[in-house]
């Protein structure tokens, strides 16, 4: 019975604490451990946060950059541009000069002329009335050729004033600066200005043709209605009229030259 009892305690004594032992495995965690896994999981979110706040600083930084270039390319890009368009304006400025020059020089070579051959045709005529010569038909013709050779000085002169016009409204395309404005706008005035320069040549071909081929044999029919020794006119006085305006109409030029020409070219590009 003793021993009985003394096994039953010790089984007891046994028991207990193995109860006691499950009975803890089978409670849940405790609050310690929740609150640790709940800090470490905020540290966390806090780390992401301030590593997604840097990126987006960088990101700005780097767009901020990307917008300061931008705009300091397009300040060197306007200002090559706006240097392009004050080089052409002053070469086009350069070739206006020129060409005006050239316009004063015409002017004043064909003036002299039609005086000098105004003031021989009257001579001629007092020749001839001074030889009692009755026939005045070819002297009448040499004043109406004379008349003629003025309309086709004028329009000389008007050519070589719309050619200068031309070259002034080109250069008046760059003062927008516009690329497409002034690469256009030379392309067109230039084309224009080639046009009026194949007119000036051939205007200047018409008056030396004319000269040569009606003025040049009027003078030499009335010089033969003259006496051989005139004391009115030299023989050699309606020849002279000839080899000056020859002159005159042979060294001076208005055509752009080659290397002109190419600098008209890269204006327009």
């Amino acid at each position: 019975m003793n021993k009985k009892l003394a096994v039953s305690a010790f089984l007891v004594a046994i028991t207990m604490p193995l109860s006691i032992v499950l009975a803890d495995e089978a409670q849940p965690a405790t609050p310690l451990a929740t609150s640790t896994n709940t800090t470490t999981d905020n540290q966390w979110q806090q780390d992401q946060d301030v590593m997604q706040t840097q990126r987006d600083q960088n990101n700005q930084s780097m767009q901020t950059l990307r917008d300061q270039n931008k705009q300091t390319m397009e300040a060197l890009k306007e200002k090559r541009q706006q240097d392009r368009c004050k080089n052409i304006g002053t070469r086009i400025d350069t070739r206006i000069n020129r060409y005006q020059n050239g316009l004063k020089m015409f002017q004043n070579v064909f003036g002299n002329m039609q005086t000098r051959l105004t003031r021989l045709a009257t001579r001629l005529q007092t020749a001839l009335t001074t030889a009692n010569v009755t026939d005045l038909s070819k002297l009448n013709q040499l004043n109406t050729d004379l008349g003629t050779l003025n309309t086709k000085i004028q329009k000389l002169n008007t050519d070589y004033a719309a050619f200068i016009a031309t070259l002034s409204d080109a250069k008046t395309t760059t003062t927008t600066c516009d690329p497409t404005a002034v690469t256009t706008g030379l392309s067109g005035k230039f084309g224009e200005a080639r046009k009026n320069v194949t007119l000036i040549q051939q205007d200047r071909l018409d008056i030396r043709n004319f000269f040569a081929k009606t003025i040049r044999p009027d003078l030499l029919a009335i010089r033969a209605q003259l006496p051989a020794k005139s004391e009115t006119i030299e023989p050699a006085e309606t020849t002279e009229e000839h080899d000056s305006s020859h002159k005159a109409m042979t060294t001076t030029s208005t055509t752009p030259t080659t290397t002109e020409k190419k600098a008209e070219d890269q204006d327009q590009q």
